[in-house]
């Protein structure tokens, strides 16, 4: 019986935002989250060289796609405000 209820409580708490009064309770959980994050890579990383190669890989490929694609889309944002060399605006649908 006494395993019966164990496993209750650990669905009780592994759902315990499910239903919440306080919804900011799980941004703070999320953003506390994102802070313990570096902790625990640096702790995978230490394992063997290579989780530590994987992981710079890893975060060298995310970072430069995530970079070209904020330029990317930077940079039509700014041709959409910038005028034809001409000094004419641009006409929907040239």
């Amino acid at each position: 019986m006494s395993e019966r209820r164990h496993w209750n409580v650990d669905c009780i708490e592994a759902h315990k935002y499910h239903g919440a009064k306080h919804p900011d309770m799980f941004i703070r959980e999320l953003f506390q989250s994102i802070l313990d994050m570096p902790g625990k890579f640096v702790d995978v990383a230490m394992h063997d060289p290579l989780g530590a190669l994987m992981l710079v890989f890893g975060s060298a490929f995310v970072v430069l796609s995530v970079g070209y694609f904020t330029l990317l889309t930077l940079g039509s944002i700014a041709d959409l405000f910038t005028p034809e060399p001409g000094g004419q605006p641009r006409q929907p649908g040239q």
